[in-house]
């Protein structure tokens, strides 16, 4: 089961709207940086401790992965990496792989554009939904929507429901949990449930674990 970071309810939220063209490159751009990084790890057997920037490549410092191509890396430090030489021949099939999908990666100066100079502080995949935390929603572009934190925290439940990661079980009467729209921003966050059946309440965490009153 995939553990939940959780944006910040501090900080004003918005959603980027599905039709706007920034998320349709983002979008696309996740998958091919996804592919791009599914066709490292066949070839090379590392992913986890793999960076790479423009035409840098590099592998983490301590790794075991930089133990095992020491040869084909330089000996400074680049940010915690040590980047493959560019005469090496995985620096020639990196560098083919990330030709191969990098015409689609979306320009980190779009996202700037869109959210502001500096302004973008979180920005999360849920399911098909983007999310953003800012620091000033004033600067925000107009295809992205402020909304409730609320919203989010129904989204990220929901989408775990989607996928087969929340477990929750029956009601002592036999009958089923299905959750409402109720949630409350605590800590942990809290999800309402109620059975179809005797319409009992249950306060749930994104797990589906029960919480029961004090």
């Amino acid at each position: 089961m995939s553990t939940v970071t959780f944006l910040s309810s501090e900080q004003a939220l918005f959603e980027m709207s599905p039709s706007s063209d920034l998320y349709i490159r983002t979008k696309k751009s996740n998958a091919e940086r996804l592919a791009f990084v599914l066709e490292i790890e066949k070839e090379f057997g590392f992913n986890d401790h793999f960076a790479y920037r423009d035409n840098h490549f590099g592998l983490e410092i301590g790794s075991e992965a930089e133990q095992q191509y020491e040869k084909s890396l330089t000996k400074g430090d680049w940010y915690g990496y040590r980047k493959f030489r560019k005469a090496s021949k995985e620096y020639k099939k990196l560098l083919s792989l990330y030709q191969k999908h990098c015409h689609t990666f979306v320009n980190p100066f779009d996202m700037m554009d869109a959210f502001g100079m500096n302004n973008g502080t979180v920005t999360q995949w849920i399911g098909d939904r983007w999310f953003i935390t800012v620091r000033d929603g004033l600067q925000v572009c107009a295809s992205a929507k402020p909304t409730h934190y609320e919203t989010y925290l129904r989204a990220v439940r929901d989408y775990k429901e989607s996928v087969g990661e929340i477990h929750v079980e029956k009601c002592v009467c036999g009958g089923t949990f299905k959750p409402t729209d109720r949630v409350w921003n605590v800590e942990p966050p809290l999800f309402e449930y109620m059975c179809e059946d005797c319409k009992t309440i249950s306060n749930r965490t994104i797990d589906g674990e029960e919480v029961r009153p004090r």
